[in-house]
């Protein structure tokens, strides 16, 4: 029933959420997003906190440390 759904089933007792019940599918693309998410969120605290270099300043970096 989840995989043929493609989403969570919300299983409840007495009206209350008790748990959730989906498929890995489903478990790891939800997963995945979450990651996204937080990744991003992290960047923009960076960038709030001006923790940042300019782009082309960390290109030069990178090729200088792995000699391209």
């Amino acid at each position: 029933m989840c995989r043929d759904l493609d989403e969570p089933i919300f299983v409840t007792e007495n009206g209350s959420s008790e748990m959730v019940i989906m498929s890995v599918e489903t478990y790891e693309r939800t997963m995945f997003i979450s990651d996204v998410y937080r990744k991003l969120e992290e960047g923009e605290k960076s960038i709030r906190l001006g923790d940042v270099i300019d782009a082309f300043d960390s290109l030069r970096s990178i090729k200088v440390s792995h000699e391209l």
